[in-house]
């Protein structure tokens, strides 16, 4: 019996979702305009695909422009923000809290040399 329930358990656990997170934060990213809502943005990271609402203040990450974003930690960390690289046209240095988040799918980002990039 014990043999038993612990097949299942191990089925179980291979079947339930998960997401795997980098060890190493920060992290480039890309934010572009959520779909279907004004309200969401689309969070793209190595480890999947987030909608993300962020705090007031950032006019630079809310305008839905596809761009590349540092992120501080985990999408699901409740100090996580994104941060305009310094060498970015547009509001460089402008940092923003993630104020509510929703995980989307496991589906990375586009990557250029192992990092996220809007680019490619």
């Amino acid at each position: 019996m014990r043999g038993l329930l612990a097949a299942v358990a191990a089925v179980g656990l291979a079947l339930a979702p998960s997401v795997t997170l980098a060890d190493d934060w920060p992290q480039q990213a890309i934010i572009t305009a959520g779909p279907g809502s004004q309200d969401w943005l689309a969070l793209l990271t190595l480890e999947g695909r987030w909608a993300v609402q962020v705090g007031d203040g950032c006019p630079q990450i809310t305008s839905g422009m596809g761009m590349n974003i540092v992120l501080s930690d985990s999408p699901e960390a409740d100090d996580a923000t994104l941060t305009v690289p310094d060498g970015a046209e547009f509001g460089a240095g402008q940092s923003c809290p993630i104020t509510a988040r929703l995980f989307q799918s496991e589906t990375p980002c586009e990557t250029h040399h192992g990092v996220c990039d809007v680019r490619y």
